[in-house]
C-alpha cells in the first residue's frame, strides 16, 4: 500500500512540474508552419472553399492543416492576407484544375479559419459582388482570376479581416 501512495505521490509531482510555468512551449514560427505545408502534396477535391462536409477527403483534414486551423485566427488570418498576391506554385492539387499558387490557398484556408467564404460578402464590397455572380458562369479556376484583379485582392483582405473582427 505504501509503494502505491509513493507512486501516486510521484505521479502528482511529475504532473505538476509537467505544467509549471518554466516548461512553456515553444512559439510557433506561422512562416516555417505555411512554408511547410505549401510544400506538403495533397488535393483539395474540389472541397476549397469551406463548407460543411466539404473537405471530406482534402488535404484540409490532414493533421498538419487541422493544427494550422486551430491557431489563433488573430494571427493566422492577418498573415494569410499578406500571402494574397503570391502566385508561388504549390504542391497542393486544386481538383480538377492544376496546382494551387499560393495566393489561392491562403484565400482557401482563411475561408476554413473564418468558416466563410468570400462570395458571401456583402455588397459593400462592389468588385467582390460582381465577381461572385460571374462565379457562377465561370468554369476555369475564378480564384486565380480574383487574386490577380488588384482592387479584389484589397476588398477580399477587408472582407477576410472584417469577418476576423466579427468572430
Amino acid at each position: 500500500m505504501r509503494s502505491i501512495l509513493l507512486s501516486l505521490h510521484l505521479l502528482l509531482v511529475i504532473s505538476f512540474v509537467g505544467c509549471s510555468d518554466d516548461h512553456q512551449s515553444e512559439p510557433i514560427n506561422l512562416e516555417e508552419k505555411w512554408i511547410s505545408l505549401c510544400q506538403k502534396e495533397g488535393c483539395l477535391t474540389g472541397g476549397q472553399h469551406w463548407g460543411p462536409g466539404t473537405t471530406e477527403f482534402s488535404v484540409f483534414r490532414q493533421k498538419e492543416w487541422q493544427s494550422f486551423f486551430i491557431l489563433p485566427s488573430s494571427s493566422t488570418v492577418p498573415f494569410l492576407m499578406d500571402r494574397l498576391s503570391s502566385t508561388q506554385e504549390t504542391i497542393v492539387h486544386v481538383c480538377p484544375f492544376e496546382m494551387a499558387i499560393e495566393g489561392e490557398l491562403a484565400l482557401y484556408a482563411s475561408e476554413h479559419i473564418l468558416k466563410s467564404n468570400w462570395f458571401g460578402c456583402d455588397s459593400r464590397f462592389i468588385v467582390l459582388r460582381k465577381w461572385a455572380v460571374k462565379r457562377k458562369d465561370v468554369v476555369n479556376p475564378l480564384t486565380r482570376l480574383i487574386l490577380e484583379d488588384v482592387d479584389a485582392r484589397n476588398e477580399l483582405k477587408e472582407h477576410f479581416l472584417l469577418q476576423l473582427e466579427w468572430t
